[in-house]
């Protein structure tokens, strides 16, 4: 028996890649949070249509062309796009700040959030792939979906294991009395 050290694996996190992580989390927050205001929101309050503009207008002829449950309304994907829109989207938010600060407060409240999270795509997908018109391209269909799992684990990652980040100390300088 080598009378060495244990050795650890590395990981991404004790690579360096902390700060990279982090940088794809506010990334992919931000996203979550843009398509929040500028889609769900309005899929919430009133049908995406041909005449719709912009990325509503994108979203219409993608729902229509690959996800045709959304592009078809049924009341309990209106309420979860209107939940998603209102009460994942204000979290999206936090763990945006918090990521952006580095505020460890927000450890419990990510970890919430990927467990709402997780509930949600669960569900949302049973339904699609459950309903009379599931996706049939399924590259297409999962392309979007992609950066939330993602997310998801890339939020387990980080907090998980402790507190997300560091806490700050500051060294003290020896005096001449020491």
């Amino acid at each position: 028996k080598s009378l060495s050290p244990p050795t650890r694996r590395k990981s991404l996190l004790t690579m360096g890649c902390r700060n990279c992580i982090d940088v794809l989390i506010i990334v992919l927050q931000s996203y979550f949070l843009w398509s929040c205001i500028a889609i769900e929101r309005h899929y919430c309050h009133q049908p995406l249509s041909a005449d719709s503009t912009g990325i509503l207008k994108t979203t219409y002829e993608y729902a229509i062309e690959n996800n045709r449950l959304f592009a078809s309304r049924p009341d309990y994907m209106v309420m979860a796009t209107c939940i998603s829109a209102y009460g994942l989207g204000t979290l999206y938010a936090l763990v945006l700040l918090a990521f952006t600060f580095k505020w460890n407060w927000i450890r419990m409240i990510a970890i919430l959030l990927v467990g709402a999270k997780a509930y949600a795509l669960g569900f949302y997908h049973l339904m699609e792939f459950t309903s009379d018109t599931p996706p049939e391209n399924l590259l297409a269909y999962w392309g979007p979906e992609f950066p939330y799992i993602l997310s998801l684990v890339l939020l387990l990652a980080r907090t998980l294991p402790g507190p997300p980040f560091q806490a700050v100390t500051q060294q003290v300088k020896p005096t001449k009395e020491d």
